[in-house]
């Protein structure tokens, strides 16, 4: 039997804790704690191409904070809350039209085989 089965991966380039947004991160209280955050985000966020929301019928609900922590089980509200605006800041993500997060630059992130 043929699997036919979507599956997809984060792609980190070897200078991905050299990045100046990673290295401000990681310089920051709790910033490792950060970075882990945005690898998750990215990781959970890959079948809906990034963005930080899920339909709901034929309405996008964007992620909040609660969904954000129960999902990713280990960080608290502050952490979240700070990592999201931080990542704003240094362009990782980025509010589009629908009130949704998106996770910037996605495409050269996310790699799949069937």
């Amino acid at each position: 039997m043929k699997d036919n089965k979507r599956y997809y991966w984060i792609k980190l380039k070897t200078d991905f804790f050299n990045q100046s947004e990673i290295d401000f991160l990681l310089a920051q209280p709790n910033g490792c704690e950060y970075v882990v955050l945005y690898q998750m985000l990215c990781l959970q966020t890959v079948n809906q191409k990034g963005k930080l929301g899920y339909n709901f019928g034929k309405i996008m609900v964007p992620y909040d904070i609660a969904k954000i922590v129960r999902d990713t089980k280990y960080f608290d509200e502050d952490i979240v809350r700070v990592g999201l605006e931080l990542f704003k800041k240094l362009h990782l993500i980025y509010l589009e039209e629908d009130a949704c997060l998106k996770i910037a630059d996605i495409e050269n992130i996310v790699g799949s085989e069937k």
